[in-house]
């Protein structure tokens, strides 16, 4: 049980998260005062933190508390619930995705480049130490949430795909795709959400190696070639980093 958070590993997580090591809350709440801010993020970056590596199910209150270093009872001056800290860690994610996705879009010059700035995000919202946690557990937690709960969240969802949607229509009608539109999103947020499970900083794929090869693997044949970038560019013999 996660009550038994005690010893040397509770104090490696406490001390984790006293140097900011966890991931932070990717929208804070603002409108709060500053000591009540802090104390929800260190709270929900616990929170976030143990939802991802040992389910929610499997978090008690009590570890959140023992983590963030204070009464189980202070916990609920700050949430109803823990139900309520898993609402608010995936309506922060899935808030911030939205937000990021419509800007990096805006900012891209064309087709291409929006497509490069969608993939690059997701794979940084998801594998970044900063933030994977809170972006972890809106993908894997899913199912936890009731409907009144995921009414929200579902249009946040909404919002998020269909900027997806409209990068690759517009990748499309360029010719430059392999597959078409649903095709090819349902092709990329496999590629890219399963990497939470196999990725490592240290390997020997960077996170721009790998959206190069998400890139490479859902563009038209002569849109690789034109450009000059392809697997072999990131690559070298026998598939080590050149």
């Amino acid at each position: 049980m996660l009550d038994s958070y005690t010893g040397r590993a509770r104090y490696a997580v406490m001390a984790d998260l006293a140097a900011n090591n966890f991931s932070q809350p990717p929208v804070p709440d603002y409108a709060r005062p500053d000591e009540t801010v802090l104390m929800r993020n260190r709270i929900l970056s616990a929170a976030a933190h143990l939802f991802t590596t040992r389910g929610f199910h499997g978090t008690t209150t009590r570890a959140i508390s023992e983590i963030v270093g204070i009464l189980s009872g202070s916990l609920f001056h700050h949430f109803k619930s823990k139900r309520q800290m898993l609402f608010e860690v995936m309506h922060q994610a899935a808030q911030s995705l939205c937000v990021r996705a419509e800007a990096v879009v805006a900012a891209a010059p064309d087709a291409r480049a929006k497509l490069q700035a969608m993939i690059r995000l997701q794979l940084d919202c998801l594998l970044n130490e900063q933030t994977k946690d809170f972006y972890a557990v809106l993908l894997f937690e899913w199912r936890e949430m009731d409907a009144a709960e995921k009414a929200p969240l579902t249009e946040l969802r909404k919002r998020y795909f269909d900027v997806w949607h409209s990068v690759l229509e517009d990748c499309e009608s360029q010719g430059l795709l392999r597959a078409e539109t649903k095709a090819t999103q349902f092709m990329l947020h496999g590629a890219i959400n399963w990497a939470t499970t196999w990725y490592k900083p240290e390997g020997r794929l960077s996170l721009d190696d790998y959206a190069l090869l998400l890139e490479e693997m859902v563009l038209a044949a002569r849109c690789n070639t034109a450009s000059g970038k392809n697997k072999s560019a990131v690559l070298g013999p026998g598939g080590s980093r050149s």
